[in-house]
């Protein structure tokens, strides 16, 4: 049991990160890990429920907002039609994955070692929760780091498409989305968060203030009023 409770952590890892670098370029590939990750949680929490104690915050919010889903749906003029948009209800289980992963001792611990490989790197070192040859790199910042580092690639892959291609009201960059209001959507989120982590971590990371800079310039040539006024209220 042990054995397979190892080896659903590993994946677990593997799998939540990335779901995290994905979500920067792809929305499959994030949906994908959202449910693969959702049922391995799942799994493990069945093996562990005599041990670990699971965590679920708003979960009322989520049920009344299932509840009245399903009830607009069965009143809906057309029921069937509407039935599939019920699919969408499973992505929550994704937020008590996340939730529930980085709450999870033996993946932390699990987590932790693959930072203390890496802890020696320029990467790792950017992110160092204390000084000193015994600095650690912390779950949360190494998950930030990881965002911020995808999101740096992403807007990077947008700004090549100005060099390529020119800029227009009519040909606004996209990044390797569909769409430029979804590249838009996910930069603006992204900032936010690099943002919110130079006014309240570390105000002088020399590195997240680069990738901020890349974000915001490649959020500003998406030209979407909607993602920048987003920002703004962030």
């Amino acid at each position: 049991m042990e054995r397979r409770i190892h080896i659903l952590t590993r994946a677990q890892l593997l799998v939540l990160m990335v779901f995290t670098l994905a979500g920067q370029f792809s929305i499959s590939i994030t949906h994908i890990c959202g449910f693969l990750g959702g049922g391995l949680w799942l799994a493990k929490a069945r093996l562990t429920r005599s041990r670990v104690r699971l965590h679920w915050p708003l979960w009322m919010p989520f049920a009344a907002f299932s509840l009245a889903s399903i009830l607009a749906v069965l009143t809906a003029l057309d029921p069937l039609r509407s039935f599939e948009h019920l699919k969408r209800l499973f992505e929550m289980v994704i937020f008590f994955w996340v939730l529930n992963t980085l709450a999870d001792p033996d993946l932390r611990n699990s987590l932790q070692a693959v930072i203390d490989k890496f802890r020696r790197t320029r990467p790792a070192q950017l992110f160092k929760t204390t000084r000193g040859a015994d600095a650690s790199v912390s779950p949360r910042n190494f998950f930030i780091g990881l965002i911020l580092f995808a999101a740096s690639l992403s807007a990077l892959t947008g700004l090549t498409q100005v060099l390529q291609d020119g800029l227009s009201i009519h040909h606004r960059i996209s990044g390797t989305f569909s769409i430029y209001m979804t590249f838009a959507g996910i930069l603006m989120q992204t900032a936010l968060v690099a943002a919110a982590y130079l006014l309240f971590r570390n105000k002088k990371n020399a590195w997240v203030w680069g990738a901020l800079v890349l974000m915001l310039l490649a959020l500003a040539l998406t030209l979407t009023r909607q993602a920048w006024l987003g920002f703004g209220s962030g």
